[in-house]
């Protein structure tokens, strides 16, 4: 999935482009072997070095969300004037997704996978829960690809009526939309090629992290998120560069291609990343909280309570960590404590950890 992406033009489409090139004069036409498309190379900045590495702390301001629904309504009976009896009313669920994060939201690689399951991974499984609460059928969803730079624009602006895209709950952010509760928290990490013995991470008595091993080099990470507050302090701490891209896999070809020498996020989306490649590991303690929730439009399109879909929202996720039964988008084995439990090792234990040499997120639940 994460494999280098090298576009090449072969064959006819080589000769059309020599031609275009040429123009209408008289030069002679250049065939397709000696015509030569380089790839495409990531859009990248630099994040000037600031602040001071701060103590890892498992606990967030803003936090707070709707309370949620209650009692909920039946799967596919929802109360007249409501968001979601808009949404039933419409046929389907308009969800942006990531496309980019293994294990959490990316394409399907089945040739026909069906209605509403053109996308897998944790994140959509959530999706799938809300969807079935709402239609009676877990399927009624169309998924809007997102971009990390446009996922907040997308809920904020109402494109779609919610984003699953492992967002982080932050003070910031709840100006741009408004968040679920926490339903899974992550941590941020480095990921390294595997022979290396030098970088890591460490935690000191004050529990303020320190990166080793890195000075003079660089550390990719997408610039939309909350990840480059923490590298830019630890990079003017410790003497490396912060390299931005637009996405996780324009970082992963720059670690691939030799060009930075770690990448940075999540731990969540970095583990799905290593399960992936064998010659890539994640290297020394996290450092950074991360609570994720999924993200709403600050004004509900279809309601005048703009909380409404948001407390619904709040009594789905709560449904997934109970222990009653009921649908769950995951079969549910005797050792699930809860269909919640039944993604996690869906999604986490059973394609991540035994492939990977860290941590991967504490499975708490802010239900």
């Amino acid at each position: 999935m994460r494999i280098n992406r090298v576009m090449r033009i072969g064959g006819a489409a080589a000769v059309l482009a020599a031609v275009l090139l040429a123009g209408c004069g008289t030069a002679p036409l250049v065939t397709a072997t000696n015509v030569t498309i380089p790839a495409p190379e990531p859009a990248t900045s630099l994040a000037p070095p600031s602040g001071s590495p701060a103590p890892v702390v498992t606990s967030s301001d803003c936090l707070g969300s709707a309370p949620a629904m209650s009692p909920m309504p039946r799967p596919g009976h929802m109360p007249a004037g409501s968001t979601m009896a808009a949404i039933k009313k419409r046929g389907y669920l308009i969800a942006g997704v990531d496309q980019d994060s293994y294990d959490w939201g990316y394409p399907n690689p089945s040739l026909s996978p069906g209605p509403g399951r053109s996308y897998l991974g944790f994140d959509i499984d959530v999706l799938h829960a809300l969807a079935y609460a709402i239609f009676r059928n877990a399927d009624d969803i169309h998924f809007v690809p997102v971009t990390q730079d446009f996922r907040m624009g997308a809920a904020n602006q109402g494109i779609v009526d919610v984003v699953a895209d492992s967002i982080t709950i932050n003070c910031p952010r709840t100006y741009q939309v408004h968040f679920s509760i926490d339903y899974i928290n992550a941590a941020q990490e480095l990921l390294v090629p595997r022979d290396n013995t030098t970088i890591a991470v460490t935690l000191d008595s004050r529990n303020v992290p320190h990166v080793n091993g890195l000075a003079g080099g660089k550390v990719c990470t997408v610039g939309t998120t909350t990840s480059v507050q923490n590298l830019t302090a630890l990079a003017k701490a410790d003497g490396f560069s912060v390299v931005l891209a637009g996405n996780w896999s324009d970082c992963l070809v720059l670690l691939q291609q030799g060009d930075v020498q770690a990448f940075s996020t999540d731990d969540t989306i970095l583990g799905g990343i290593e399960a992936e490649d064998p010659y890539l590991k994640l290297a020394g303690d996290p450092f950074s909280y991360e609570p994720h929730g999924l993200a709403f439009p600050l004004a509900d399109p279809y309601s005048t309570k703009d909380t409404e879909f948001i407390s619904f929202a709040n009594g789905v996720l709560l449904a997934l960590e109970s222990h009653t039964s009921g649908y769950c988008p995951e079969p549910r084995l005797s050792s699930d404590t809860s269909c919640w439990a039944a993604l996690y090792r869906t999604w986490v234990i059973t394609a991540q950890l035994p492939r990977t040499t860290s941590q991967v997120p504490t499975p708490l639940f802010a239900g």
